[in-house]
């Protein structure tokens, strides 16, 4: 119910409408649609008689302060001012909404028999087309406990090592250089959720980030460069470095910086680590190469790693949420 004093401002607003709409009516359709969406949301700002410190917008519905994540125009949370001049790929980045996944734009890993890179999972665990879904405006990718699931190429005295289900995207486009982000949240479990791109001309992987929703690596970052083009071992550089939450207490964005010969590693905003191609060529692990010289798919999947420790049963089935993925690049 409106108190006599937000009741009084309501009804200045409403007198104000009746006296512009005349004054505006020799502007075009679409400028008094504006002016007039202007001044109602002015009302109802006043109607919640609250306003918000910087960071945050006002939602008129429920009148509560909501961090403003994703400034105005969609830019770089890293370069909210744009000085960068970033423009969108619109071919690769996603908001997720709607109720199917755009499968013009994502390979579902497994669809129609396909399989990137050859990568159909490894034990215990497997990607399923079935656990890929579209709901509340966000992409989710579910794990569960499906030990009677149809597995693919495996053989039977192999099948009782394999348990779960997962399931993971990729980009039927490529990129050359940008920025890469992603706004997600894990769920409390034993599963990984990742953001990470394979080459589609060179034998390249970069791993922008590995993490676990449960357990004590649960706010560590794995950030890897890997070079197939020469066998197992591979890691050209690899790091874990501790954030100050977990990748579960919430979403959280995550991007990364490719240039060149430079990749820069980035959790809200902040820059995390960076690492240079004449660092790889000096100090490389397995491999002094720097093999990122070659255009990019993106993925996004998740999986278990049976070193990190396995699920609970009682935590699954369990979501990896993605709000968007969007990916940047220059003029």
């Amino acid at each position: 119910m409106l108190n006599r004093t937000s009741l009084s401002s309501f009804v200045v607003k409403i007198v104000l409408v009746t006296l512009w709409v005349p004054i505006s009516s020799c502007s075009s359709d679409g400028e008094e649609d504006g002016i007039l969406d202007l001044i109602n949301d002015q009302s109802k700002e006043e109607l919640c008689e609250k306003t918000c410190d910087s960071g945050f917008r006002l939602n008129t519905e429920n009148c509560k302060c909501e961090e403003d994540i994703v400034p105005v125009g969609i830019v770089p949370f890293t370069d909210p001012e744009n000085t960068e001049g970033w423009v969108l790929n619109e071919q690769i980045s996603d908001e997720f909404e709607g109720t199917v996944l755009d499968e013009e734009k994502w390979l579902i890993q497994g669809r129609d028999g396909v399989y990137r890179s050859r990568f159909k999972g490894r034990s215990p665990w497997q990607f399923s087309t079935e656990n890929v879904r579209l709901e509340n405006g966000m992409l989710k990718i579910q794990i569960k406990y499906e030990p009677d699931f149809d597995w693919v190429d495996v053989a039977a005295s192999d099948r009782a090592e394999y348990k779960y289900t997962t399931a993971g995207i990729n980009s039927k486009k490529s990129f050359k250089f940008g920025y890469i982000e992603i706004k997600s949240k894990l769920p409390v479990a034993k599963v990984v959720g990742s953001l990470w791109t394979t080459g589609d001309e060179v034998s390249s992987e970069l791993d922008v980030y590995e993490a676990i929703g449960k357990g004590p690596r649960e706010n560590k970052m794995w950030s890897s460069i890997h070079d197939w083009s020469i066998p197992n071992p591979n890691v050209s550089w690899t790091e874990t470095n501790t954030l100050p939450f977990s990748f579960s207490d919430g979403f959280h964005i995550y991007g990364a910086e490719w240039e060149d010969d430079i990749v820069k590693i980035y959790a809200d905003g902040q820059l995390i680590k960076s690492v240079t191609q004449a660092w790889v060529e000096e100090n490389g692990l397995d491999s002094k190469k720097w093999p990122l010289d070659g255009g990019q798919f993106v993925w996004i999947d998740s999986e278990i790693f049976p070193w990190w420790g396995e699920p609970d049963i009682s935590d699954l089935p369990a979501d990896y949420e993605i709000e968007y993925l969007r990916v940047w690049q220059k003029n």
